[in-house]
């Protein structure tokens, strides 16, 4: 009788930590692939930049036409702070969605986004480039600014 107590008191305990152990394990893989992804942003910021501290390299990659002419460095600019900015939003909903950021915080993200993409220059951005984004955040720019 006793040793059937002492037992089941084992498996209890051994199953406690076995269910404590998964949600850790679960806890760290959510991380490393916040921070793999984090660090992926971050790479993408840094190249995204260096177009808009040089505007004329543009075509080198996005395939717009650098005129010298005055206002044109401007509209390249611009067009790369938006991707910046969109990459970013694209990056929060993400974290979002893996539960790294506390829901109060993240609405009042979600309202500072949502006002953002309703910008006319924004959503004309994001209208040409929706397709390259992560599938859950398009449906959720589009549900918000529809």
């Amino acid at each position: 009788m006793v040793l059937e107590l002492v037992l089941s008191c084992l498996t209890l305990i051994v199953l406690i930590s076995m269910i404590l152990i998964h949600r850790q394990l679960r806890q760290v893989e959510r991380s490393i692939r916040g921070n793999t992804y984090q660090s992926m942003m971050e790479e993408a910021a840094a190249i995204s930049s260096i177009f808009v501290d040089h505007p004329q390299l543009a075509d080198l990659w996005a395939g717009i036409e650098w005129v010298s002419s005055k206002g044109q460095p401007r509209k390249v600019k611009q067009t790369w702070v938006i991707t910046m900015m969109m990459d970013f939003y694209e990056n929060m909903y993400f974290h979002h969605e893996q539960g790294n950021i506390p829901e109060k915080i993240w609405k009042r993200w979600e309202q500072h986004i949502i006002s953002v993409f309703r910008d006319t220059k924004v959503k004309e951005q994001w209208s040409r480039a929706k397709s390259t984004y992560y599938k859950p955040f398009q449906e959720f720019i589009d549900a918000a600014v529809s």
